[in-house]
């Protein structure tokens, strides 16, 4: 791709911490790409994706964008806390949007977004899950919301849960923390997953 949108100091063309992003023939990929951490997410992490989806929001070439990640075992295990810097703290007590920017939906993205999951996607691993337009799911996926856990308050996440599964899901999801995980089977009976593919080797 080229290297004509810079984001700060973010070059989109150039390597990019523990993500992956790639443009051809209209199609814009955005690959997680920290398997070995199971593809947590980190606060830089955030800029760079708000600077990936300005990119894809602005350029007229792109029509549709690819969430996904690498490996089978995890699409994302959630927010990496040992990321969080000196001021000890995930979010910056900003208003929401000065302060989030993991998702399409948190940039201002209006074009066509698919999120292909395969493995466990867990806490803030699901915004991109619930933003996305269509959710295509392996066989081994499961999708798991582990706030309580932590001792935080299922935000975001769980409001776009509510959005795509019936409450009482949601809800089961969000009170029960690690102690529930639902199947990709089950999250297609229930509109969590648009389509469910066979998993992958």
């Amino acid at each position: 791709m080229s290297a004509r949108f810079r984001y700060g100091e973010i070059d989109l063309a150039g390597p990019l911490e523990g993500l992956r992003y790639e443009k051809q023939d209209g199609i814009a990929m955005i690959v997680l790409d920290r398997p070995e951490k199971g593809n947590s997410l980190t606060k830089k992490m955030e800029q760079i994706l708000r600077a990936i989806w300005t990119d894809v929001r602005d350029d007229e070439g792109t029509r549709v964008a690819i969430f996904t990640s690498s490996g089978e075992r995890h699409f994302s295990t959630g927010f990496d806390v040992t990321s969080v810097d000196e001021s000890g703290a995930v979010a910056n007590n900003l208003p929401l949007e000065q302060d989030v920017f993991w998702s399409p939906r948190h940039n201002g993205v209006w074009k066509p977004v698919i999120c292909a999951v395969n493995g466990l996607a867990v806490g803030a691993g699901l915004h991109f899950v619930v933003d996305a337009d269509l959710v295509i799911a392996s066989e081994n996926a499961a999708f798991m919301d582990t706030h309580v856990n932590v001792g935080m308050v299922g935000a975001l996440e769980n409001v776009g849960l509510a959005r795509r599964l019936p409450l009482g899901a949601a809800l089961r999801m969000t009170l029960m923390g690690r102690h529930y995980r639902m199947p990709a089977r089950r999250a297609y009976e229930l509109g969590l997953v648009d389509e469910l593919v066979a998993t992958p080797g």
